[in-house]
């Protein structure tokens, strides 16, 4: 079986399904399309689970720069943090020779700050972050 960059993407989203939404916005996004066909470059989804860890997955579907991202998390401080990312060329995709050219990987690259956590979005990228906040 070939996993497909898409498999990948849903993947790092079903940590949201039957978790609690979170209230989320971002400031500062831009769109970015082509001729009539505009999306937002960023989007972003915030759940927490019933034990009270916190799911930020974000999207830059820009296909050259990065984004600096700050999260605010209003008082909450982060206990640990991991991450995950999807990213690649934009016509990259796998193959029976080449199932691996888009999979998934470690994304640890996340400053925990006084107010939360701040990153680099990569573009084209999928990121995943799971957050344990303090009690």
């Amino acid at each position: 079986m070939v996993k497909t960059p898409t498999w990948h993407v849903f993947n790092l989203y079903k940590v949201h399904q039957d978790n609690d939404l979170v209230e989320s916005s971002l400031v500062g996004n831009e769109e970015v399309g082509i001729g009539d066909l505009k999306a937002q470059k960023l989007t972003e989804s915030v759940t927490m689970d019933k034990k009270g860890k916190l799911y930020v997955t974000m999207t830059n579907m820009s296909l050259d720069a990065s984004e600096p991202m700050e999260i605010s998390l209003n008082g909450a401080k982060v206990k640990a943090v991991t991450g995950q990312i999807v990213t690649g060329k934009m016509d990259a995709h796998n193959t029976f020779k080449a199932p691996n050219k888009v999979q998934g990987a470690d994304f640890d690259d996340v400053t925990v700050t006084k107010d939360g956590l701040s990153f680099e979005l990569p573009p084209r990228s999928v990121v995943l972050l799971e957050v344990t906040l303090k009690k």
